[in-house]
């Protein structure tokens, strides 16, 4: 599989939750990713979902899925690595931490809202304005506050990019 691959399977991922990550024509989605995950952290978030997941768990389904050998101390350092960087999410069950895929919006963006980079602003204004046209029409599967959320976050990052 080839790392464009990977971000796109991850894309397609993080699409599937209540929020979304759409797909774009110009694959702004996929520079916004690779700003967010190194090539081994976008493989990791695969293997985990809205559910929180030991890091055995993940290991394994890592292994599985790739092929490749991950031992679960080195899955532990990432995950927690992944979490600092405000791209996962975690909690703590019986004194040990649970991983959990964070979503774009109500999640990674706003761990991260303080650190972008000038240049993904506008990659950002293009994936939430997609969100906010494509979400109008399913709010059956999004409450009215998310929705007006991220219209109005839409909205800020288009206001914030134009006075940069």
């Amino acid at each position: 599989m080839t790392d464009n691959e990977i971000y796109r399977k991850l894309q397609q991922h993080l699409d599937k939750f209540p929020i979304g990550f759409p797909g774009t024509e110009s694959g702004v989605e996929i520079e916004i990713l690779e700003y967010f995950f190194s090539l081994e952290e976008a493989k990791a978030a695969l293997c985990l979902s809205l559910i929180t997941t030991p890091p055995e768990a993940a290991a394994r389904r890592y292994n599985k899925k790739f092929g490749e050998v991950i031992k679960i101390q080195e899955m532990e350092k990432l995950l927690e690595k992944m979490f600092m960087k405000g791209v996962i999410d975690r909690n703590e069950r019986g004194g040990k931490f649970r991983y959990r895929n964070a979503m774009l919006v109500i999640g990674m963006f706003e761990f991260n809202v303080d650190h972008l980079k000038r240049n993904l602003w506008k990659s950002f204004t293009v994936i939430l304005m997609k969100l906010s046209a494509r979400n109008s029409l399913s709010q059956l599967f999004l409450s009215s506050v998310q929705v007006r959320m991220i219209k109005l976050l839409s909205l800020n990052i288009l206001l914030i990019h134009m006075t940069i």
